[in-house]
This record gives structure tokens, C-alpha cells and sequence, in this order.
């Protein structure tokens, strides 16, 4: 509750008087601090990738840090056009809430079940001419909720017995960045060519996906309609994949972004012409 009300005023501020890059950035930071050192969310193995399977509480604690940090900007990068963020925020949250009321985490599942609620009725007002707007307070928000879900997702998947339950997930650090995959692919590409040409990653552009989509004289509603049927489609494929081994997944899962990154040098090769 303290890092969600934390966040809470750091959008307002930024929303209405706009504050730094680098102070939003301190306070999703303090957030992160606040759940995983102080709240214990952390970590406790990296499923065999890169040879590694269980990992310190420390370790634990920075890659939860790092998820933390990286999805609220992922869901505060993706905030472009009417519906996107939301949307997908609802996407992400529907699917993490099913899984754990169908895995008995009541907790969890009303967690999830209740952003979901929150995003649904604001995509009413939201989606296509819209009336309100979330901003960076709500943008933010839902980033740090579905990255708390999303690790909960990947240590629930290790909870003794679960292996032999039907909804137990081999692969679940992939089908847990599949969930979220738009935006933290968007966020790690806009943030790598701006770092290329080297300008500050939180600088602002129309390279996004949706203004590739935009620039094709789609509307925001189309565009948004697009991205939901790529995300829904990227959770289906993980979790026909579900048994791979987690890093064999996160290549499926790059391969399927690199597929979309060339897609997205196509449109805007095109839009020049």
C-alpha cells in the first residue's frame, strides 16, 4: 500500500506540474525497495536458465528490483494511444487472476481480478473517443501491480505439489513475460535505439509500436484492437509451450520479437515512401 500511494503522488505531480525523468525514476526505485526488501517479494530461482536454478535471497531480490523497475516503465512507455495501456494491463491481469483462483490463491486472484475491474470500467471511457485519460499515475500503477503478479506467478509455479497439479506451468518465467510482452518489448527496443543514437532513453519520440500503426492512418481503436489479438495470441503460444524449458521459451519469445521489430522497420520504411 505505501509504494502504491507513493506512486500515486508521483504521478499526480508529474500529470499535472511534470517531474524529472530521473526523480519518477527514484520513486519507482524506492517502490521496488519497498516490496522486495521490506514486503520479501523476491526470487528464489532462475528455472535452469543460463545453467542457473536456485539463487540467493539477495539475487532474488535485485532481478524482482530490476522486474519491478522495468515493467512500470514498460506499462508507462506503452501509454500512447487511447485504450493501449489499459487494455493490456487488463489482458495481463485477467490472465494472471484465472491461474491463480483455477491454483487456490484467493488472495492473488482478487488482486488481479480487481484491476481488472478498475481497468475494464476505465476502458469504457477510455477506448476510442475518449473521455478521461490515465496518465502517468495510473500507468505506473499498473505496471508495479502486474509486476507483483507476475513474480508471484513464476514462485507459485514452485510451491510443493504443484507439478502435479493440470495448471502447473514448466516454463513459467517465459509464459510470465509472454503476458507482458508488448509492452516490455516496446520499452526495451525504444530504449536501445535512443541509447544507439545516443540520446537520454527517456526522451520522447514516435517510434513506438502504436505510432507505427498510427502513422498507417489506422485509428486508436484499430491500432489498440491489433495489439490486444498479438498480445492474446503471444499468451496462447506460451502456453501450448508451456513444458519447454523456461530459456527455450525466451527465445521462441525474442524470435517472435524480432519477427515484430522487422515488421515495424517494413511500416516505417513504408510510411517514407
Amino acid at each position: 500500500t505505501p509504494a502504491i500511494i507513493l506512486l500515486f503522488l508521483a504521478g499526480i505531480k508529474d500529470d499535472i506540474l511534470v517531474l524529472s525523468p530521473i526523480k519518477k525514476l527514484i520513486v519507482q526505485c524506492t517502490c521496488a525497495v519497498l516490496v522486495t526488501v521490506f514486503g520479501q517479494l523476491y526470487l528464489t530461482s532462475l528455472w535452469g536458465m543460463f545453467g542457473v536454478n536456485e539463487i540467493s535471497p539477495i539475487a532474488g531480490m535485485i532481478v524482482a528490483f530490476l522486474t519491478i523497475v522495468s515493467l512500470i516503465n514498460a506499462f508507462n512507455f506503452i501509454d500512447g494511444i487511447n485504450g493501449l495501456a489499459g487494455g493490456l494491463g487488463l489482458i495481463a491481469s485477467l490472465f494472471f487472476g484465472i491461474w491463480f483462483a483455477l491454483t487456490g490463491s484467493p488472495s492473488l486472484s482478487c488482486l488481479a481480478f480487481s484491476l481488472s475491474g478498475s481497468l475494464l470500467g476505465f476502458l469504457y471511457f477510455n477506448f476510442g473517443r475518449a473521455k478521461i485519460f490515465m496518465g502517468d499515475t495510473g500507468s505506473m500503477i499498473i505496471g508495479f501491480i502486474i509486476s507483483i503478479l507476475a513474480i508471484k506467478f513464476i514462485e507459485n509455479n514452485r510451491v510443493q505439489g504443484i507439478e502435479d497439479s493440470i495448471y502447473y506451468i514448466r516454463a513459467a518465467p517465459g509464459v510470465a513475460i509472454a503476458a507482458v510482452f508488448i509492452p516490455l518489448f516496446d520499452m526495451v527496443r525504444i530504449v536501445a535505439v535512443r541509447l544507439i543514437k545516443r540520446r537520454s532513453p527517456f526522451s520522447a519520440d514516435r517510434n513506438h509500436i502504436h505510432h507505427h500503426l498510427i502513422d498507417r492512418k489506422m485509428s486508436h481503436s484499430v491500432a489498440a484492437f491489433i495489439l490486444y489479438v498479438v498480445a492474446l495470441s503471444l499468451i496462447a503460444i506460451a502456453l501450448l509451450l508451456k513444458n519447454l524449458r523456461s530459456l527455450e521459451l525466451v527465445v521462441v519469445l525474442i524470435a517472435v520479437g524480432l519477427v515484430i521489430g522487422i515488421s515495424i522497420r517494413f511500416l516505417r520504411r513504408f510510411n517514407h515512401c
